[in-house]
């Protein structure tokens, strides 16, 4: 997997199990999402409840934006996506020729309305660090309409070709952010995706300018091993 991570820029994973999907589900279930930002700090329209996203008279002023996230202290206590990250540690550590720090982590919803958001829908490139890697996950079930596009080898400064990720709830990848992507924007059902961010800096740039700080977690610190504990610095306290 690190060559073909190292030669395209972008490799699948696998997958989180349904019981899983539904432990992430209930844990969002009374949690807000803020709406207008795929991360929280560009996030300066409202709030809705996740529940209120099943209701048969959903709010109409949800498909008047086009994105919505959950604030950091949701996104780090979520069930399973930091551990389930971690698993690709190793390979972060043998990509990025270090001890990685994992940095960042985020949960949006992108919705079938609103304006095309050029920074997360449009072609872009991430700079967050000097070298970095992002572990993605679906958390709906995503067709060619929602789905995550990569121009392959363009980590590189090749573009062989533009690969199209589509899964099942529940599918993973880790790409290199730096690589040219982006996000379709959804004709007709909201996506759910979250991605979490393997770095090299203490901290990267982009950890100040989203605002991120550690968040106490003690569930979480109590399963992770003293390694995972040192990578996850940044984003997990236990005090």
């Amino acid at each position: 997997m690190i060559e073909q991570l190292e030669r395209d820029g972008i490799a699948m994973l696998g997958s989180l199990s349904p019981e899983q999907l539904l432990e992430i589900s209930a844990h969002l279930v009374d949690k807000s999402i803020y709406l207008g930002g795929h991360v929280k700090r560009a996030a300066l329209s409202g709030s809705i409840k996740t529940r209120d996203l099943w209701l048969h008279d959903r709010p109409r002023r949800i498909y008047r934006h086009s994105l919505g996230c959950y604030d950091f202290d949701a996104i780090v206590t979520c069930p399973h996506l930091i551990l389930t990250a971690l698993e690709s540690a190793e390979l972060a550590e043998a990509y990025l020729e270090q001890e990685p720090v994992l940095y960042s982590a985020n949960l949006w919803w992108s919705f079938p309305g609103g304006a095309v958001k050029p920074e997360v829908q449009g072609w872009h490139r991430d700079i967050d660090d000097k070298k970095f890697l992002v572990v993605y996950f679906y958390l709906t079930a995503v067709s060619i309409e929602e789905a995550h596009f990569y121009q392959v080898g363009s980590h590189r400064g090749n573009n062989e070709r533009t690969a199209a990720i589509t899964g099942k709830a529940g599918q993973m990848f880790i790409e290199d952010g730096y690589g040219m992507h982006k996000g379709e924007h959804p004709r007709r059902r909201p996506r759910l995706a979250a991605w979490v961010r393997f770095g090299v800096s203490e901290p990267p740039e982009s950890y100040k300018i989203d605002e991120l700080y550690p968040v106490f977690a003690p569930a979480l610190w109590e399963v992770m091993t003293e390694k995972q504990r040192r990578m996850t610095r940044l984003i997990v306290k236990n005090v």
